[in-house]
């Protein structure tokens, strides 16, 4: 504080060297000071910078949680979607699989009944055409 003082008794001194006289240098002083006191120290301006580092560490704390959140939700819905659609593919899977088994069936039906009609028909093929050059 007593340093304080010496200052400005300094910037005082200098002020009147300089042409002021030295009520206006004591008023200009007076008012300086008062309004440097209303400022905000070093200590002043550290604590508020600790206070904002706080809130925004609180703020950044939040944030994470929210899209810690919204990544589990997320998650928890494509885990869901994958299980219906695994559960789908599964079902079709077997249809399909079903129906081919079918279709197989049906093919080796057709198969034994046109090597029948061969069977059949080559023989009497056979005979016409040896009608037809006799």
């Amino acid at each position: 504080m007593q340093g304080t003082a010496v200052e400005w008794q300094e910037a005082r001194r200098k002020l009147e060297e300089v042409g002021f006289d030295p009520s206006q240098a004591s008023a200009l002083i007076e008012m300086v000071s008062s309004r440097e006191q209303q400022l905000a120290t070093r200590d002043d301006v550290a604590a508020l910078r600790g206070e904002m580092r706080a809130g925004n560490e609180s703020l950044r704390r939040e944030f994470n949680a929210r899209i810690d959140a919204l990544d589990a939700s997320v998650s928890a819905r494509l885990e869901a979607l994958s299980s219906e659609l695994n559960g789908r593919m599964t079902a079709l899977e077997g249809g399909l699989t079903g129906r081919m088994d079918g279709l197989g069936s049906q093919l080796t039906t057709i198969k034994w009944f046109l090597g029948a009609m061969i069977a059949v028909m080559v023989p009497a093929t056979v005979a016409l055409v040896r009608l037809a050059f006799m």
